[in-house]
């Protein structure tokens, strides 16, 4: 698998208050592009109590609510050993806006500093340098998202021209689209579009992906455990029909939903299992941690230990590996 690091094309940080513009104090914010996310830390001490997160587009200002973040692939996270408020924002979320594989995000944030309200403003442009495989699961830790590359395969037999490759339009896939869901063993009514979107499902299309989006405890979704690792697996199929050919597009996503634990080595354990999709063949294992991917390789030279036992992938962070963060707790009496 490649790895690269992801390149900064734009940024622009500003500060307005009471109409006024200020200087942006320096290392109270933290901006980065990621392989598959944008990433907006904020020192705690700096932002207050109530801080507000919005993303803004074109269209208006959208307050980042709990429920909205799920659906529109953010996620906020308060990580109080670190002392910061951090923002990860998906390359498909809502308001980004995606051209190529150029993607532009634009926020604000209010926060209380020196008991006035401050509004920051952030642009960012960001270039991924991982190229994007055909099919990518992203498991949050408020939603889960799969996209699938737009050119996509015609059933078995099926030819278009000298082709047998559909290219999908952002008018073919709003227009006459419908969403099939699969729960277990049951197959769900055929639903359009709009109210799927209603019922808290995100679909999308770039230049190159189509995008599905799911917040975790959906209706549709299904609870299960594979070899002993609980699981969360949502099953939607696109279908359409054009030019007398009915096109159909699999967008599984299944997420661990394994907490972690600690073992009797020193060590803080993670486990997920080794096929979550069995069609799909893995010859390299990679995994990232704190946003940086790495190989098995690279992992075992920092001390992690990455191995496959009884079905499952197995992660083993020492507690004193590199980037911990501690945290003591002292009892008084």
């Amino acid at each position: 698998m490649a790895v690269g690091f992801s390149a900064c094309v734009v940024l622009l940080l500003s500060v307005c208050l009471h109409v006024k513009c200020a200087d942006m104090p320096e290392g109270v914010f933290h901006v980065e592009c990621r392989e598959r996310y944008f990433r907006l830390a904020v020192e705690l001490s700096f932002v207050g109590e109530e801080p507000r997160l919005e993303a803004v587009d074109g269209t208006g200002v959208y307050p980042i609510t709990e429920r909205y973040a799920a659906t529109c692939g953010y996620a906020v996270s308060i990580l109080p050993l670190q002392g910061l408020m951090e923002l990860r924002a998906s390359y498909f979320s809502c308001h980004a806006h995606h051209r190529d594989d150029e993607f532009t995000f634009s926020f604000r944030l209010t926060a209380t500093h020196q008991e006035e309200e401050v509004t920051f403003t952030l642009d960012r442009t960001c270039s991924p340098a991982l190229p994007w495989s055909s099919r990518e699961v992203t498991c949050e830790e408020n939603y889960m998202e799969v996209s699938v590359a737009t050119e996509v395969a015609c059933p078995s037999g099926a030819m278009m021209g000298n082709s047998n490759v559909l290219r999908l339009t952002p008018s073919s896939i709003t227009s006459n689209w419908q969403v099939m869901f699969q729960k277990e063993e049951e197959q769900l009514p055929p639903m359009n579009l709009s109210d799927a979107q209603k019922a808290g499902y995100m679909f999308a299309l770039t230049d190159q992906r189509i995008v599905f989006r799911t917040p975790y405890g959906q209706p549709d979704s299904s609870s299960t455990e594979v070899n002993g690792v609980p699981v969360e697996v949502v099953h939607a199929t696109l279908f359409s029909t054009q030019s007398w050919v009915v096109l159909m597009v699999d967008l599984v996503a299944s997420c661990s939903k394994y907490v972690g634990s600690c073992d009797d080595t020193g060590s803080m354990v993670w486990e997920t299992p080794d096929l979550l999709y069995p069609s799909v063949e893995i010859p390299q294992l990679s995994f990232g941690l704190n946003g940086e991917l790495m190989g098995q390789s690279d992992a075992e030279e920092r001390g992690y230990a990455v191995e496959k036992v009884n079905g499952q992938v197995r992660i083993r962070i020492p507690y004193d590996a590199e980037g911990r963060h501690r945290k003591v707790r002292c009892k008084r009496g």
